[in-house]
C-alpha cells in the first residue's frame, strides 16, 4: 500500500562502538526494565555478529495488552504477532517498523480498527529507542 513502510524500511534506534557494547547495553536496559520491557529471548547468530532480543511492551499505547485487544479480534489468533524484536546488527540495533509488523499481522484490520491503535506505531518505536539506548 502506497506510503506503508516494506520490510527493508527499518528503524535504527542506536549505534554502538562495537557489537558487544550494544549487546550489553540492550540487556542492562531490558534487566532495568526500562520503558516499561521486559525481555522475552535472547537468540545469538551462530558465526555473525548478530543477537535478536524478544521484547515484551507491558504499557503505553504499543503495549502487548493494548494492541491485542484491539486488533486481535478474527480467528484464527495472531499471537505470533509478539514479541517485538530488536536486532543487534554488527554496532547496529534495529527493528521493524511498527506499522509494518502491525499490517503484516493484521492484514484484516480495518480502518476503524487501525484508528484505535494508531499511536501504536510510534509508542512501540519510542519503547525500542529507549532499550536501545546507551
Amino acid at each position: 500500500m502506497m506510503a506503508m513502510p516494506y520490510f527493508d524500511d527499518l528503524d535504527v534506534l542506536a549505534h554502538y562502538d562495537s557489537h558487544a557494547d550494544a549487546v550489553a547495553n540492550v540487556e542492562k536496559n531490558l534487566a532495568a526494565g526500562v520503558a516499561d520491557t521486559v525481555k522475552v529471548y535472547r537468540v545469538d547468530i551462530t558465526g555473525k555478529e548478530e543477537t535478536l532480543f524478544g521484547v515484551g511492551l507491558r504499557s503505553g499505547a504499543g503495549s502487548d495488552q493494548t494492541v491485542m485487544a484491539n486488533a486481535d479480534l478474527a480467528d484464527p489468533k495472531h499471537t505470533a504477532h509478539l514479541p517485538y524484536e530488536l536486532l543487534v546488527s554488527g554496532s547496529d540495533v534495529i527493528a521493524l517498523r511498527g506499522r509494518f509488523r502491525i499490517a503484516q499481522s493484521f492484514p484484516d484490520l480495518t480502518m476503524g480498527t487501525f484508528m484505535k491503535i494508531r499511536s501504536a506505531p510510534g509508542a512501540i518505536k519510542n519503547a525500542l529507542k529507549q532499550v536501545a539506548q546507551p
